[in-house]
């Protein structure tokens, strides 16, 4: 798995939280014409649900990418079950939006905007779970040399697992 692909996810993070800092810094009176429909409250309460959840996001994906790094596969299961549940709920969401335009759109004559949206999402919704089975294959991968570990340290022959790329050092019990 390529590391640098795994590192632009905190790095985005990382910048949108700083971008909301700064935006609650600035106060409520300066805040973009997009939020003006919105009470103060409910602004700061935005701000601050979105930098509680950048956070989170930032923590699960400095996890995957020290566990990719290390080779432990513990550290890579926060991203896969949040990455997995957000795969689930896009796609739900998805079907519902679906649902909704082929109601109201289609009688308007939108509906050629309508699939091009459609598909733009399902390419890009498929961009998406491959970067999930790639990261799964990989975790699924590190599961079979801990097994290959197991076998060898009753052998007593080799201290590290090579798994072409990486060597992965044999842990002692």
């Amino acid at each position: 798995m390529d590391n640098n692909t795994a590192q632009k996810h905190p790095i985005s993070y990382c910048a949108s939280f700083v971008i909301n800092v700064v935006d609650m810094s600035r106060g409520y009176e300066m805040r973009s014409e997009i939020t003006d429909q919105l009470s103060e409250e409910t602004y700061t309460n935005l701000l601050i649900t979105s930098m509680v959840t950048l956070l989170a996001l930032i923590i699960v994906d400095s996890l995957l990418i020290h566990g990719v790094r290390k080779g432990k596969r513990n550290l890579m299961i926060p991203w896969l079950a949040l990455e997995f549940l957000a795969l689930i709920a896009i796609l739900i969401i998805f079907i519902c939006i679906i649902l909704f335009g082929l109601l109201t759109m289609a009688p308007h004559g939108l509906f050629i905007i309508f699939i091009i949206v459609a598909v733009v999402f399902l390419i890009v919704y498929s961009i998406v779970v491959h970067f999930f089975l790639v990261v799964y294959s990989h975790f699924k991968e590190l599961q079979n040399l801990e097994h290959a570990g197991e076998e060898q340290r009753f052998e007593g022959n080799q201290e590290t697992v090579n798994a072409g790329f990486m060597a992965y050092p044999l842990q002692r019990q």
